[in-house]
C-alpha cells in the first residue's frame, strides 16, 4: 500500500489543472526571455544585471518548493512557493519605484548603496572591510558589497536579492509551523503568511528588515526543531539568534524570553520523557541570553539594562520617531488599557482616516485587510486556550506577539511601525491558523421508537429533543456517562465495549489527534461505547484538533446506519456502525501516516521485545496483521500492524497502537472470541488480546519480511541487506517523498537490522521461530 505525494485513497490527479499550469509556466517563462532580450538591448545594466539576478534566484527556489511539497505531501505547494516568489520580486520592484522614484533615493538603501560602489572592486581582490553595527561598515552593505563584487554594481539586483532572504526566512516560518503545530490549518497559514501584501513589500528591499525576517524565521525554526527533538534544533536557534545580534540585538531580547518558557513548558514526546533534552535546551537559552544582555547594551551604549534604563530608552525611540506626516501619539503600553490600544495600534494601524501620504493610505488598508481576517477568525480564536494548553510552540508564538507589541508601541510614527512589524507578523499569524470548531451538520432525522414516542435529532450540543408519547412538548436529555459493568464470567472472551469504563474523547495516531462522538439516538450509548473500546488503546489526555462526529440516519435497513462526518464534512454515504467504524480507522491511519512528513513510514507491523525493535514490513495480505496479534499475544509489546513511524536520527520506532482488523476465523486462531454476535469482520484493540500488550518507543533491531503461503513450510532464513534495502524502499509510505535524501537512511536502517525472511504455512510455527532464536536471545546486544 503507497500513498503518493497529496493523493488519497480514491483521488485521481487532476490533468486538466496540470495542463494549465504548464502552459501558464511555458508563456511566463518565454515573456522572462523577451524581456531579458529587450532590456540587455535597450535597458541600462541595472536592470539587465537585475533580471539575470532575479532569474537565479527564482531557479534556485524551484528545488525549495519542490523539496516543500514533497515532505508536507501536498503537490500545490510547489505553485504557491513559487508564486509567492514572484511576487516577492515584483514587490522589490516596487519597493525600488518608491524608493528612487518617490523618495528621490533618500532611503537607507542609498548609503548601503553608496558602500557597496566604493569597496566592491576592492572585494574583487579579497580586500574586504570588517562588518560592524555601524551604517558604514554593518552587515547590510558588506552582503551588498559582496553581492556588487559579483554582479556588478546593480541596486535593483540587490533589492532581489535580499527579497529572497526575506523569502527564505518566510518559508523557514512556514516549516516552523508544520514542525511545531502539525494540527494547525496549513493551507490557511500558508496563504497568509507567503501573500500578505506587508510581507510581500517591506521586507523586500535593500533593508535591515529582509535580514531581520531571515534571523527570525531561522531561529524559529531551530526552536520548532528543538521543541520536536529533531536533530539540528539547537543549532539553528543559535545561529538564528546570532543572525539577530547582527542587526538588531534588542530583537534577539524579545526572542529569547518567549523562546524560554516555551521551553519550560515542554512536554514529552511519543511517550518519551527527556529531560535532558529540555535542561540542555534552557541551558542555551541562559547562554545566549548572557550574550545577547551584553551585546544589547554595547548596541544602545548603556551600563545597565534595568526597568529605569528600558523606560528612558522607549521615550527616546518616541522622540527620534515622532517625525513627518505620518507621526502620531502612541499609546502608553504600560498601563492595562494602553497595552489593549497599543495591541490595536501595532496590529490594525494606521486607518485610513489617520493616512496623510500615499504609502500610510496603501498600508492602512491593509490594517483594514488584517482587521477583517482577524474579526473572522473568532472561531479560531476560540481554541487559543487550547493550543497554548497542548503546544509550547504555541506559547511562544503569543509571548514573543506580545513582547514585541510593549517594545514596538512606543513608535509614534506609522510608516516606520508599518515596516517594524513585518518581524512580528509571521507568528501572529498563526494565531489566525488554529483550526477552527467544526459546524455541527444541519442534517435532522426523525425516528421512532418501538413505545411510539419520536426523536428529532440534529448535531448539537445538547442532544435530541424528545418527544414520548401522551406528552406534548420537547426535553432535552442528559449527556451519556459510561456506566460500570459486572466482568465477563469467560476468561477466553474479549472483554467487549460493555466492559469500557472510560468515556470516548480524545484520541491520538501518531501526531494526529482526533475526537469522536455519538449525536442522539436510541443506540447513542451502545456506538459510542464500542468506538470508545475499539480506539481505546490510542486514548490521548491532550486536546484534540479534529472532531469525528456519528449521527443517526436513515438507510432503508434493518441494522441502524450512521452519517460519518471529519470536522464537519461527511464522508460517505451512510453506514453501519462496524462499516463506520472501518471508514473512521482507514481515514485516521491516512493522516497519522501524513502528520510525520520528516520521518520514514513503513507499510509494516512493528512490535517491541526486550527493548528492542521488530519491523515486519510487506504489502496488505501478507499476514502482519495476524503475525502481530499472534505476538502481542504471546507477550511482545505491539507498536502498530500499519504505519511503523522511524525516527531518522534514532531509528526509533514510534508506538501507535491502532485497533487490529481481524476476522473472526482469525480470533478463532488466536484462541479469542469477537464481542460482536454474528459480525465476520471486527476491529480488535490490541490491550483485548492481552492486557498491558501496547509497547514503548525502541530502536529497530531486527527486519523480517512476512509471506503467508498456506500449506508452504514456515522457515526463516537470513537475506542480504541489498535485498532488505529494496524491500523496505518498496513498503514505505513516504520514502519516495523524499527520493535520494533518504537513500542514507534507510542504509543506516537496513545496516542496524539483522535481515531475514519469513514464510509463514503455520502461525504458531512462525511466531515461535521469531521467539526462540537468537534474534532477541541474550543481553550482549549484538545481532546473530
Amino acid at each position: 500500500m503507497n500513498v503518493g505525494p497529496g493523493t488519497l485513497a480514491g483521488e485521481t490527479p487532476d490533468i486538466g489543472r496540470d495542463r494549465v499550469l504548464s502552459l501558464l509556466l511555458v508563456g511566463a517563462g518565454a515573456l522572462a526571455a523577451v524581456a531579458f532580450v529587450w532590456i540587455m538591448l535597450t535597458g541600462s545594466y541595472n536592470q539587465f544585471a537585475a533580471l539575470l539576478i532575479a532569474g537565479v534566484l527564482i531557479v534556485l527556489t524551484v528545488p525549495v518548493a519542490r523539496h516543500a511539497a514533497r515532505i508536507e505531501a501536498w503537490p500545490a505547494l510547489t505553485w504557491l512557493v513559487m508564486a509567492a516568489m514572484v511576487l516577492r520580486i515584483l514587490g522589490s520592484v516596487a519597493r525600488y519605484e518608491v524608493a528612487y522614484g518617490v523618495y528621490g533615493g533618500v532611503a537607507d538603501a542609498s548609503t548601503y548603496t553608496g558602500v557597496a560602489a566604493a569597496h566592491y572592486r576592492a572585494f574583487r581582490h579579497l580586500h574586504f572591510f570588517v562588518p560592524t553595527t555601524g551604517v558604514f561598515h554593518g552587515l547590510i552593505p558588506w552582503l551588498d558589497t559582496a553581492l556588487y563584487a559579483v554582479a556588478g554594481p546593480t541596486e535593483l539586483g540587490a533589492f532581489f536579492f535580499f527579497s529572497w532572504i526575506s523569502f527564505i526566512g518566510i518559508y523557514l516560518f512556514y516549516r516552523a509551523f508544520r514542525i511545531a503545530y502539525p494540527g494547525g490549518d496549513r493551507r490557511r497559514y500558508a496563504l497568509l503568511v507567503f501573500f500578505l501584501p506587508s510581507l510581500l513589500y517591506w521586507p523586500s528591499s535593500l533593508g535591515k528588515e529582509a535580514w531581520m525576517v531571515f534571523a527570525i524565521g531561522l531561529a524559529s525554526y531551530g526552536l520548532a526543531r528543538a521543541l520536536a527533538g529533531r536533530p539540528g534544533g539547537y543549532l539553528g536557534l543559535m545561529a538564528g539568534i546570532g543572525a539577530m545580534l547582527l542587526i538588531r540585538p534588542h530583537l534577539a531580547l524579545i526572542f529569547l524570553p518567549a523562546a524560554a518558557v516555551s521551553f519550560l513548558l515542554r512536554r514529552s514526546t511519543g511517550g518519551r520523557r527527556r529531560p535532558l533534552g529540555r535542561l540542555l535546551g534552557i541551558a542555551v537559552l541562559v547562554v545566549s541570553s548572557l550574550v545577547v544582555v551584553a551585546k544589547a547594551q554595547s548596541y544602545f551604549g548603556i551600563t545597565n539594562l534595568d526597568v529605569q534604563t528600558v523606560t528612558k530608552e522607549l521615550n527616546t525611540t518616541r522622540q527620534q520617531t515622532d517625525l513627518g506626516n505620518s507621526a502620531f501619539n502612541p499609546p502608553n503600553a504600560r498601563s492595562p488599557l494602553g497595552y489593549a490600544e497599543a495591541v490595536v495600534t501595532v496590529l490594525y494601524r494606521p486607518f485610513p482616516f489617520e493616512a496623510h501620504s500615499l504609502t500610510v493610505l496603501v498600508a492602512s488598508f491593509e490594517g483594514l485587510l488584517m482587521l477583517v481576517i482577524s474579526l473572522g477568525s473568532w472561531r479560531r480564536l476560540r481554541g487559543l486556550p487550547r493550543a497554548l494548553w497542548s503546544n509550547p510552540y504555541m506559547v511562544f508564538a503569543v509571548l514573543y506577539t506580545a513582547l514585541f507589541i510593549l517594545a514596538f508601541s512606543n513608535f509614534a510614527n506609522f510608516g516606520i511601525l508599518a515596516r517594524e512589524r513585518v518581524q512580528m507578523l509571521p507568528l501572529f499569524l498563526m494565531l489566525l491558523a488554529i483550526p477552527a470548531a467544526p459546524r455541527s451538520p444541519r442534517r435532522q432525522v426523525v425516528l421512532v421508537g418501538a413505545s411510539g414516542g419520536s426523536a428529532t435529532v440534529s448535531d448539537d450540543a445538547t442532544g435530541p429533543e424528545v418527544s414520548p408519547p401522551g406528552r406534548p412538548g420537547p426535553t432535552t436529555l442528559r449527556p451519556y456517562r459510561p456506566r460500570r459493568h459486572r466482568a465477563l464470567a469467560s476468561s477466553d472472551r474479549l472483554r467487549g465495549p460493555e466492559s469500557f469504563r472510560a468515556q470516548a474523547g480524545t484520541f491520538r495516531a501518531l501526531d494526529y489527534r482526533f475526537s469522536v462522538e455519538v449525536s442522539g439516538g436510541p443506540e447513542k450509548r451502545q456506538v459510542r461505547d464500542h468506538f470508545a473500546w475499539a480506539l481505546g488503546d490510542l486514548g490521548s489526555r491532550r486536546s484534540s484538533d479534529h472532531r469525528y462526529l456519528l449521527v443517526p440516519a436513515t438507510g432503508g435497513t434493518a441494522e441502524p446506519v450512521f452519517g460519518l462526518y471529519r470536522d464537519g464534512e461527511p464522508m460517505g454515504e451512510p453506514a453501519t456502525a462496524s462499516n463506520a467504524l472501518v471508514r473512521l480507522v482507514t481515514d485516521v491511519n491516512l493522516h497519522a501516516i501524513q502528520s510525520r512528513p520528516d520521518r520514514l513510514v513503513l507499510h509494516a507491523a512493528a512490535l517491541s521485545v526486550g527493548g528492542r525493535g521488530l519491523l515486519l514490513p510487506g504489502p496488505s495480505g501478507s499476514g502482519k496483521t495476524m503475525l502481530a496479534a499472534a505476538l502481542a499475544t504471546a507477550g511482545c509489546g505491539y507498536l502498530t500492524d500499519e504505519a511503523a513511524s522511524i525516527d531518522p536520527g534514532t531509528l526509533e520506532i514510534d508506538a501507535y497502537a491502532k485497533p487490529l482488523s481481524l476476522r473472526s476465523g482469525s480470533l478463532a486462531v488466536l484462541g479469542r472470541r469477537g464481542p460482536g454476535a454474528g459480525t465476520s469482520h471486527e476491529m480488535i484493540p490490541v490491550s483485548a488480546l492481552r492486557a498491558g500488550s501496547v509497547g514503548r518507543p525502541v530502536p529497530a533491531w531486527a527486519l523480517v519480511l512476512p509471506r503467508y503461503e498456506p500449506g508452504a513450510t514456515t522457515v526463516l532464513r537470513p537475506i542480504s541487506r541489498a535485498e532488505a534495502l529494496v524491500e523496505v524502499a518498496n513498503n514505505s509510505f513516504n520514502f519516495v517523498d523524499h527520493g535520494g535524501e533518504w537513500m542514507h537512511l534507510l542504509r543506516r536502517l537496513v545496516l542496524a537490522c539483522w535481515c531475514g525472511r519469513l514464510t509463514m504455512g503455520d502461525l504458531d510455527t512462525a511466531r515461535d521461530l521469531l521467539l526462540r532464536q537468537t534474534l532477541f536471545a541474550g543481553g550482549s546486544g549484538e545481532h546473530p
